[in-house]
């Protein structure tokens, strides 16, 4: 019988510490996409644009994507990555 209750007892104690974490929403993965140009120039950043369409097409409310065009490489580059980081 004690082994029973104590058995209960560490059940309700897990259960306890598990529970509200498992009720806490996750919040959505953000990821941001830095461009050399814009999206419409049809070269490189198109495609890369669509791939962060489809990322988000793929994962729906689970990400979130922010994209920032004309950014040119080297200490600007730095800056707009260290702003999205």
């Amino acid at each position: 019988m004690k082994k029973l209750i104590l058995g209960l007892m560490a059940l309700t104690m897990i259960f306890s510490l598990v529970a509200p974490a498992a009720s806490q929403a996750k919040k959505p993965l953000k990821i941001a996409f830095v461009y050399i140009g814009p999206p419409g120039d049809m070269g490189w950043t198109y495609e890369h644009d669509r791939g962060r369409l489809a990322v988000e097409k793929q994962f729906g409310s689970q990400i979130e994507t922010k994209y920032i065009e004309n950014v040119p490489e080297g200490p600007d580059a730095e800056r707009v990555i260290r702003q999205y980081a």
